[in-house]
């Protein structure tokens, strides 16, 4: 969205009657001094030329997109090749280092 002076808030659930991932997208602004919120409504579609240009259906900050990213998080969404972050990996890796140089330090062996 990026809309400056305009807060962002999005909500995720699993439905599991559905099988989905329910998404909600609220914007709440100021105007003459009163607070208003809208809710998105339904996206829709329309047919293009191939070849033709299409515009977003939103366009987000990077605070934004990361709020979107921890919501479907937290309705257990996972990315597709399986990592987590970035630090669970390094994480992982130095935990196994540690393991192994506590097996063999501890069979008598070089590390």
């Amino acid at each position: 969205m990026n809309l400056q002076g305009e807060d962002i808030l999005f909500r995720s659930a699993y439905n599991p009657a559905t099988g989905n991932i329910d998404l909600y997208l609220w914007v709440t602004n100021y105007m003459n001094g009163e607070k208003q919120t809208s809710v998105a409504k339904n996206i829709e579609f329309e047919n293009i030329n191939t070849g033709e240009e299409a515009m977003p259906i939103a366009r987000l900050c990077l605070s934004e997109a990361e709020t979107l990213m921890n919501e479907l998080w937290k309705a257990g969404v996972r990315p597709t090749n399986g990592e987590g972050s970035v630090g669970q990996l390094g994480a992982t890796e130095r935990h196994l280092e540690d393991m192994r140089t506590l097996v063999f330090k501890s069979a008598g062996g070089a590390a």
